[in-house]
């Protein structure tokens, strides 16, 4: 499955099946859709990330048709509030 980063031109096209494996732009950076494809940012599987959810607070939400979904920003301020806390101990 490739990740296809979309431009403002594109836009999601809901409905295509482009919302399952493609990232969407959003005033906030790219949306990442799908534990699959957030997992592959960081080299990880999907129960890795799930995982990260439940208990290290990663944030991701979950559409009522339950494909999880973050943003590139969210990531960057999850990453950075740990690598805080790290330098804090």
């Amino acid at each position: 499955m490739k990740i296809r980063i979309a431009t403002n031109e594109d836009g999601p096209r809901i409905g295509d099946g482009s919302m399952n494996t493609a990232m969407h732009p959003t005033p906030g950076g790219p949306v990442v859709v799908g534990l699959d494809n957030i997992g592959k940012l960081f080299g990880r599987n999907r129960r890795t990330i799930r995982r990260w959810i439940e208990h290290e607070d990663f944030p991701a939400s979950c559409l009522p048709d339950g494909t999880w979904t973050t943003s590139h920003t969210l990531i960057d301020r999850w990453l950075l509030a740990r690598m805080e806390d790290q330098w804090e101990t």
